[in-house]
């Protein structure tokens, strides 16, 4: 039987967390990864958790956050859960899921969103086995300053 832990990523994570989140083809290296990890892993509204087995050999992780807003009242979102393909199915993500669960619950989160790109079947059905309800889909859009035209804006904000 294979032992299974949970446990707060640290900075020495960071390059199996890259290379796990590119086998889903995210662009991530280790310096992004350790640099985003440093800027983010204090903040008490963040919590990153990995999932280690076999002598704490890191196979996956989370990143779950508290999202405010002025539309609905608080609640936790899954920021990112990747668990390495080797090691789907054997309740690697179910326990990832179940510590950042805790964790929002400790903070009185009683909501978990997770968002997922409507073409990841599987991740769709695992979230629903686990009890998430499909809310909407949508779209993402992307502005990037530099890279293209901004209009000239047709009202003059005065602060």
């Amino acid at each position: 039987m294979t032992t299974l832990e949970t446990r707060r990523a640290t900075l020495q994570d960071a390059q199996t967390m890259a290379r796990l989140a590119m086998e889903l083809g995210y662009d991530c290296d280790e310096t992004s990864m350790r640099r985003r990890l440093l800027a983010i892993r204090s903040e008490a509204d963040h919590a990153i958790f990995v999932a280690g087995i076999e002598g704490g050999r890191v196979v996956g992780w989370i990143h779950i956050e508290i999202r405010r807003g002025l539309l609905a009242d608080h609640y936790a979102e899954i920021g990112a859960l990747i668990v390495g393909t080797p090691h789907r199915k054997i309740g690697v993500g179910r326990a990832l899921m179940e510590r950042a669960a805790d964790w929002a619950y400790k903070l009185e989160l009683d909501r978990i969103r997770v968002r997922t790109q409507v073409h990841r079947e599987g991740a769709i059905a695992f979230y629903e086995r686990l009890g998430y309800e499909r809310l909407k889909e949508q779209r993402v859009l992307e502005y990037v300053r530099g890279r293209g035209e901004r209009p000239e804006p047709v009202i003059t904000l005065v602060e």
